[in-house]
């Protein structure tokens, strides 16, 4: 029987690391991103676009529930919310409510709308089922120019909490975590280390980071990810430190 597992944000950084890691286990791999992965080129990987922040919800809906109607009868199926922004780096005050709306559009919104479709149209499925929502450690760090990002992970962080502890009760339950990757090698700490000190007054810190090596690889995030959910036992609803 299948393996299935659904990354959105495939198309770069940790969603693409993990689509190569999965295909390399013998998954069969859906990627929902805003661009096609080139790097990739494997007949297991189904690659669809989707702009997370401008395209309809109720075709990102119809789109997930055509993929699970052609796999239900599969040994295991998952979903990862990987797809994510940081958003306007600028304090309180000088924010911009478009940019608000986008962001938590972009990491809270679609993850809570795909984690209940997925539930909704999977709860009865015998396959071994689970959602990872990549998290960040900024939800429980507060960063000076990063109030919304802070916000809408912390946002996913309890929804991750509370959807673990309902699913407790199910006979076939479905197993949703919240995974905070770390510091990592990604186009947005580029974007990060390009901030001016005005907007963001922690950016020569990040600066750092980059210059001493301390930045761990999608490759080995991706890795760890799956590990974890294949070798650890992790409690539903569980924020877990990669």
């Amino acid at each position: 029987m299948e393996k299935i597992v659904i990354v959105t944000g495939g198309s770069r950084g940790i969603g693409s690391a993990l689509c190569i890691k999965y295909l390399s286990e013998g998954y069969k791999v859906y990627s929902i991103a805003r661009s096609s992965n080139q790097m990739i080129n494997d007949l297991n990987l189904i690659q669809y676009q989707f702009d997370f922040s401008k395209d309809a919800t109720s075709d990102l809906e119809k789109l997930i529930i055509t993929i699970l109607k052609e796999n239900q009868d599969v040994y295991s199926i998952c979903l990862i919310n990987n797809a994510g922004t940081l958003g306007e780096v600028k304090e309180v005050g000088n924010l911009v409510y478009s940019d608000i709306e986008r962001t938590f559009k972009i990491n809270t919104l679609t993850p809570i709308l795909l984690t209940n479709l997925f539930i909704k149209e999977t709860q009865g499925w015998k396959a071994i089922k689970s959602v990872v929502n990549i998290s960040s450690g900024a939800s429980i760090h507060p960063i000076e120019g990063w109030s919304i990002y802070g916000a809408t992970k912390s946002a996913i962080d309890i929804f991750t909490k509370v959807t673990g502890k309902e699913q407790i009760s199910f006979e076939s339950p479905i197993n949703v975590y919240s995974f905070y990757p770390g510091k990592v090698d990604t186009k947005m700490q580029e974007e990060i280390r390009d901030f001016s000190k005005e907007d963001f007054k922690n950016v020569n810190q990040f600066i750092e980071f980059k210059n001493q090596g301390v930045l761990n690889s999608s490759t080995n995030v991706a890795e760890k990810i799956f590990q974890l959910m294949h070798d650890t036992i992790i409690e539903n609803g569980s924020i877990v430190k990669v």
